[in-house]
């Protein structure tokens, strides 16, 4: 999404000591959505990019730690 890999604080926090749901997937997926800031070009504009944020967030968490 953006040029390199990063963290992003809010979703970490969102998650730190909280027991796995899907809603505090939801929180830190959405809080990873809104921190970054995409590239876009001719194909895939910001907002398309932050919902395919929002939605590997997802997968990602479900994946790592299902709830």
């Amino acid at each position: 999404m953006e040029p390199s890999p990063r963290r992003i604080p809010r979703a970490e926090q969102i998650l730190r000591g909280a027991k796995p749901s899907r809603e505090l997937y939801e929180e830190a997926a959405k809080a990873s959505a809104e921190a970054v800031d995409p590239l876009t070009d001719v194909r895939y504009d910001a907002a398309y990019r932050r919902g395919l944020t929002r939605t590997m967030t997802l997968r990602a968490l479900n994946e790592a730690w299902p709830a």
